[in-house]
Formats: structure tokens, C-alpha cells, sequence
């Protein structure tokens, strides 16, 4: 057997060599997510503002073009909020020390009850996000599903959401006057 390599050494060499280029990568690939977090939080603060623009902007659209039957839609910066009538869409930033998330809001408005005398029991969709990076960019991801979303994407659900509740009501409106 002399200077000949015994073939369990060479395995075991084998095999070593094989956990540490794992290990490398594994440690590459964490160093690499824990990058991608700290960038996306570092920008959550800035795609929180470009998702609130969007909506301001899509409000605005859909306010000049509205039905006179449906009520006005209007943006109130200082909450995040779309109002329209008795109903709202709100963005609530959400920022913590490791995390910073975003929660929509879709339902009543939060002041329902200060201007109606009777407020309806309708729950409020309520869906979360939070930030995140890849190699491809930007992406919030909701928090529950794990399916990511562009702010588009986000801004459309809901208004898709408010848009079925206001309908929801004119039809309702519509009853009370047959009856």
C-alpha cells in the first residue's frame, strides 16, 4: 500500500472539500440576503412615498373622471388617505427598527362615525406588506401570502376593493328609492 492513496482518505478529502465550498456558499448566500434586507429597508422609506404618490395620482384620475352619482375622491396627505364618501383607502407606514412594513387599509372611512348617523357594519380589508430586494430590484411582499407586488399592483387592489364597496352602495342606494 505505500505511497498509493487509500481510497477512504481520498473520500473523506473528498468529502471535506465538498462541505467546505457548501458552507462558502451557504455564507455567500446569507451575507448576500442580509444585504438585500438592509437595502430594502434602507429604501422602504422612499417606496412607501412613491406608493402614496401613486395613489394621490390614481385618485386624482379617477376623481376627474368619476360618475357625478359617486362621491368625490380626495387625498389627504398628512393621513396616507383616499377618501370617498364614507369610505377610504389609507396606507399605514409602519417602520421598526428592524423592519418597516406598510398596511393598507380598505373600508369606511376611519371618521365614519363622526358624519353618519348610522354607521354600517362593513369590515375593512386590511392587507400588509413588507420590503424587499433582489437581484432584480424593488418589491414589497405581502406578509402573509409571501407573493410579491409592484406599488401598482398594491394601489389597484385597492381601489379595485373601494371601487366594489362604493358600488355595492349606490346599488344599495338605488333599492332604498325603489322601495
Amino acid at each position: 500500500m505505500g505511497d498509493d492513496p487509500d481510497p477512504i482518505a481520498e473520500k473523506l478529502k473528498k468529502g471535506v472539500g465538498e462541505i467546505t465550498d457548501e458552507n462558502a456558499a451557504a455564507s455567500g448566500r446569507q451575507m448576500l440576503e442580509a444585504d438585500f434586507r438592509r437595502a430594502a429597508k434602507q429604501r422602504a422609506a422612499a417606496e412607501f412615498e412613491a406608493l402614496t404618490a401613486l395613489l394621490r395620482e390614481r385618485g386624482a384620475v379617477i376623481d376627474a373622471q368619476r360618475p357625478p352619482q359617486t362621491p368625490s375622491f380626495k387625498f389627504v396627505e398628512v393621513n396616507h388617505r383616499l377618501e370617498a364618501g364614507k369610505f377610504a383607502v389609507q396606507l399605514v407606514p409602519l417602520p421598526g427598527f428592524d423592519t418597516f412594513r406598510v398596511r393598507v387599509l380598505v373600508g369606511l372611512h376611519p371618521n365614519a362615525h363622526v358624519f353618519m348617523l348610522e354607521v354600517p357594519n362593513i369590515p375593512t380589508d386590511t392587507e400588509e406588506y413588507q420590503p424587499s430586494m433582489d437581484e432584480h430590484g424593488f418589491s414589497w411582499v405581502h406578509v402573509e401570502t409571501g407573493e410579491k407586488a409592484t406599488a401598482a399592483e398594491i394601489i389597484n387592489d385597492a381601489l379595485e376593493a373601494l371601487a366594489e364597496l362604493l358600488e355595492a352602495d349606490l346599488r344599495l342606494g338605488a333599492q332604498r328609492w325603489i322601495l
